[in-house]
């Protein structure tokens, strides 16, 4: 059975123009896309937003531990730690 090569050579060549045809168009639409998102942003900013409330914090809702607990967790920290 005859292979014609130069047939076979010029269907992938046009493959070829064809699939980096397509990714230029994609990457030139992308880029497009992004200098228009760029500019839509210059042309329309969006209002600074603070950062830190001026409000002070809430007092967390958590009661203080007492000195009991505390002395015990410790205790048990060090137990823990020298065995």
């Amino acid at each position: 059975m005859p292979v014609n090569v130069s047939g076979l050579l010029l269907e992938a060549a046009y493959l070829m123009a064809v699939g980096m045809l397509v990714v230029f168009l994609f990457l030139g639409a992308l880029i497009g896309a992004m200098t228009l998102v760029a500019w839509l942003n210059r042309q329309f900013p969006e209002a600074a937003v603070p950062l830190h409330n001026s409000k002070q914090a809430a007092a967390p809702s958590t009661p203080a531990l007492s000195s009991g607990i505390i002395a015990a967790i410790t205790a048990a920290v060090h137990q823990h730690r020298n065995k």
